[in-house]
């Protein structure tokens, strides 16, 4: 960190001008106010920021990247995955509900309400929570009045 005190605002205005605008608008908008006092600007320097900033997206390696890629299958959306869920429910993570909130969109997509109606009174005959058991009996409604329609 650079420290600039006791200068005077004539002085301050062409360093900081020459450093970066936004700390120009900055002092600019000061001496507006009418301050002709002595100022104290801290300014940062561009090394100090970049050493704070987050790991770049690209820290894999190729090779480790190649061996990824030949691992990688797609995933085809054919209504089946709510063979992945292991039911009965006990008190499932985010990430499992929404798997299962998943599996019964995949159904209804599918038009085959009456295995989302299943899946659903499975998944609420089990240990869930509160909002969860709410989505879950608008998911069944849902694919039971499509049932009904059908």
């Amino acid at each position: 960190m650079v420290m600039i005190g006791h200068m005077y605002p004539a002085q301050l205005v062409p360093l900081l001008i020459a450093t970066n605008h936004r700390y120009s608008v900055h002092l600019e908008r000061l001496l507006m106010d009418g301050e002709a006092e002595l100022l104290n600007i801290e300014l940062f320097s561009s090394d100090e920021e970049s050493a704070h900033k987050t790991p770049s997206r690209d820290y894999q390696s190729f090779s480790d990247f190649q061996k990824q890629k030949e691992s990688w299958k797609p995933k085809f959306e054919n209504g089946e995955i709510w063979k992945t869920i292991r039911f009965p429910l006990k008190n499932p993570s985010k990430p499992e509900g929404q798997t299962v909130l998943y599996a019964i969109e995949e159904l209804y997509f599918h038009r085959r309400y009456e295995e989302g109606v299943r899946i659903a009174d499975q998944a609420l005959a089990g240990s869930v929570g509160e909002e969860l058991r709410k989505t879950l009996r608008g998911y069944r409604e849902r694919c039971a009045a499509k049932q009904r329609q059908a």
